[in-house]
């Protein structure tokens, strides 16, 4: 039997208001008995988010169980390791002299974390799936938790990090204001998200394997500034990062291909809390 979208309908994240058309209609990619997802555009600010939303359990059977651990085993893990020290590098940059510690929210397979640990840095993590968690506790840290909302209340941070978490989270308003109680004044939010106003969307649309059903909102450098302020940040920096050689050749081949085209333009904010 196949399943329809029959989630909760929301009003738009930016303009609070209901009034929407219809830009994509997708199946999921992961869960083939559930089909029909709307993608929409709002009607007063243009702001893009699927709706209505599914229920967290559906939300959950969008991902595969053998995600994290497939990663862990890839024969180019090694381009993920080199890719993340340049991703460290750029945080440590950013955030100012002698940062003491930092929260990656959604660390995967702790990559990021195991890194900035070599640096000096106290290392917190948060990572929602039961397995992984298991394995991130005995192989990482043992200071990693299901959400960042566990948190609150008992420990502040130098830096936050959110690497392609925003946009599959049922609410980010509320993500982003636990991450402000979290931070230290001053301190650093990185949020690294794929964009509307990219390149790769401007040209493929909906061809782009990213618009999709593990993704709950679609931002625009504009509409991801302007919810960071809302919420007590200040977006200082937003910095365009463009895949690599091998993901450029993927590209190529997925486009002659006529497949989903997994080439992103996506964009690191850098913010801090005011």
């Amino acid at each position: 039997m196949t399943m329809t979208n029959d989630g909760k309908f929301i009003s738009c994240l930016m303009c609070g208001k209901k009034k929407s058309t219809v830009v994509h209609t997708i199946d999921s990619s992961h869960n083939p008995r559930i089909k029909g997802l709307k993608i929409v555009k709002c009607s007063d600010c243009g702001f893009v988010f699927m709706n209505p939303q599914p229920s967290l359990k559906k939300i959950a059977s969008f991902y595969p169980a053998s995600l994290h651990e497939s990663k862990r085993k890839s024969k180019l893990r090694f381009l993920k390791e080199s890719y993340e020290k340049r991703r460290l590098r750029g945080v440590l940059r950013e955030a100012g002299p002698n940062p003491k510690s930092v929260l990656d929210i959604g660390c995967s397979n702790g990559f990021f974390l195991k890194l900035a640990e070599k640096k000096g840095l106290d290392i917190y993590g948060t990572e929602l799936e039961k397995k992984q968690l298991d394995y991130l506790r005995k192989n990482v840290t043992k200071n990693v938790f299901a959400t960042e909302k566990e948190l609150v209340g008992k420990m502040k941070f130098d830096i936050i990090t959110a690497f392609d978490v925003i946009e599959h989270l049922p609410d980010p308003e509320s993500f982003l204001r636990n991450c402000r109680a979290l931070l230290k004044k001053g301190g650093l939010l990185v949020v690294m998200t794929m964009v509307l106003d990219s390149w790769s969307y401007k040209t493929f649309k909906g061809q782009v394997s990213w618009v999709g059903d593990q993704h709950l909102f679609y931002f625009t450098r504009g509409k991801l500034t302007e919810l960071l302020k809302r919420n007590g940040f200040r977006v200082y920096k937003a910095r365009t990062y463009n895949n690599s050689l091998l993901h450029t050749g993927m590209f190529a081949y997925q486009l002659l291909r006529k497949q989903k085209i997994e080439f992103a333009d996506v964009v690191t904010f850098y913010a801090r809390r005011e």
